[in-house]
């Protein structure tokens, strides 16, 4: 093990030092989260497309098609602006997510991932240390935006506890659609095959009420827009920015999350389960 020049040990050193030792599920998935949010700062480029691409669809939107929508949709005082956000907020989360599965593939690449299927701790703990730095990542990337949007005058109708319950919905909703990357990633051990999580995500959230309500959807997108997560997602975050607090929505917007997680996050525990029996990065 290496140290530093007084003797002591390296915090990523003592931290691979304690889950060797083995650990108890929630301390093992603090010490791997920790790992894997320092990974994530280390390279801050890898977070931009998620963050630059969302804005400026929402730029461009906003700027195209603003002064039409205000008069066919009714937005507030926000503007178009305020209705379109929380597309940009949930399409920059989707997007990162898929990050979660790509950075398990290159453990795996680095034999990391074999260390951590021997060392004594539970297996649960190697996706919830994954899951948790994806959250925290998710939740500095939703303030990030949501502060953007209040700058150009999005408003905020439920007021800073409003900030803090969108921040934690899409935190969550990044935790549940992590787990298809994840499951991706541990099934095929590929990057271009968990890359491809993204197609799925791109028209999961356009095939919503994304850019329009429901009343001027087309029949057959508006039968899309009814059974997709996404649409409940969007309709909870904008109504706690456009119109305050309806508990109805809100409680629709996180059982929404919960239906994919459910969906989700068992995918991801049998591809572990799957990969532990095939002989860990094989």
């Amino acid at each position: 093990m290496s140290v530093i020049r007084d003797g002591s040990t390296p915090p990523r050193a003592a931290g691979d030092a304690r889950l060797a030792a083995g650990l108890p599920t929630a301390a093992a998935a603090f010490e791997l989260g920790r790992r894997a949010f320092r990974n994530i700062v280390r390279v801050p480029i890898g977070n931009l497309p998620s963050l630059i691409i969302p804005l400026f669809i929402l730029a461009v939107n906003v700027g195209a098609l603003g002064a039409i929508a205000s008069r066919q949709i009714d937005v507030g005082e926000g503007g178009y602006l305020a209705f379109f956000l929380p597309t940009a907020l949930v399409l920059s989360i989707t997007n990162s997510a898929v990050s979660s599965g790509m950075g398990v593939v290159r453990d795996m690449d680095s034999g990391y991932f074999d260390k951590l299927l021997l060392a004594p701790i539970s297996r649960l703990s190697i996706l919830l240390g994954r899951l948790s730095a994806d959250g925290f990542r998710a939740s500095l990337q939703a303030t990030l935006l949501l502060t953007v949007g209040l700058i150009f005058g999005s408003g905020l109708a439920s007021g800073p506890l409003g900030f803090l319950v969108i921040v934690a919905m899409l935190a969550v909703w990044a935790l549940a659609y992590a787990g298809i990357s994840l499951a991706i990633a541990l099934r095929t051990g590929s990057i271009d095959a968990t890359q491809s999580s993204f197609l799925i995500g791109f028209p999961l959230v356009f095939l919503s009420t994304a850019t329009v309500p429901l009343e001027l959807m087309s029949p057959w997108m508006r039968a899309f827009a009814e059974v997709n997560p996404v649409t409940y997602i969007l309709n909870a975050v904008r109504s706690l920015i456009s119109d305050g607090w309806d508990v109805g929505v809100l409680l629709r917007g996180f059982a929404a999350i919960g239906a994919v997680a459910l969906i989700t996050v068992p995918l991801s525990l049998l591809a572990l389960r799957r990969r532990v029996a095939v002989g860990g990065s094989r």
